[in-house]
């Protein structure tokens, strides 16, 4: 994940707060820890559909933190979309 570009998109032209764009940074950090996944090879690969369907079908999180991590995971299509060549 392009951790840094990410936080400086997000808090700029994403227009989050630093607390919302730190939030969807640690959500993004957790998914790719728990799901063993690179968010940016994703991306390449599936344009980050393979890690949604991943949190959809992972029977440990709870509606609630899917909802969270699928939140997140939009933010960052969004980023890598409007930010990749």
């Amino acid at each position: 994940m392009q951790r840094d570009a990410f936080r400086d998109w997000a808090t700029g032209q994403g227009g989050l707060n630093e607390a919302t764009a730190r939030s969807h940074l640690g959500h993004l950090t957790e998914v790719e820890r728990l799901l063993g996944i690179d968010l940016d090879d994703d991306w390449t690969g599936t344009k980050l559909n393979h890690t949604a369907d991943l949190i959809d079908r992972n029977d440990t999180l709870n509606q609630k933190t899917k909802a969270d991590y699928r939140q997140s995971l939009k933010t960052y299509e969004d980023f890598r979309s409007l930010t990749s060549a």
